[in-house]
């Protein structure tokens, strides 16, 4: 029996790995750090912060990333950290890993 299989697995002809890429913009951020650095020990909750943060920074500075509303309300959004002790500590234990 174990010559058969060792003969199926000789005889099997070798085949690409293709993983599609995501459409989602969030999801693409993930893997693009995951694929910039596969070897990171990054939690899902880390890649989610990261991928956060970096819309958020992207849509707060520059209206024709995705318009003026989303400027605005990720301005806002940027803004409440610094004023909502429960956010501010949020995003403390998120930038420093805590969380």
């Amino acid at each position: 029996m174990s010559v058969s299989v060792i003969d199926e697995v000789a005889e099997t002809p070798e085949q690409s790995l293709h993983l599609p890429e995501p459409a989602d913009d969030r999801l693409r951020t993930v893997t693009d750090l995951l694929h910039a650095d596969p070897g990171r020990a990054a939690t899902l909750t880390d890649l989610a912060f990261a991928a956060w943060i970096t819309e958020l920074m992207h849509n707060a500075g520059d209206a024709s990333h995705e318009g003026e509303f989303r400027k605005q309300t990720a301005r806002a959004e940027l803004q409440r950290q610094f004023t909502s002790p429960a956010a501010s500590q949020l995003f403390s234990e998120l930038t420093s890993g805590v969380n």
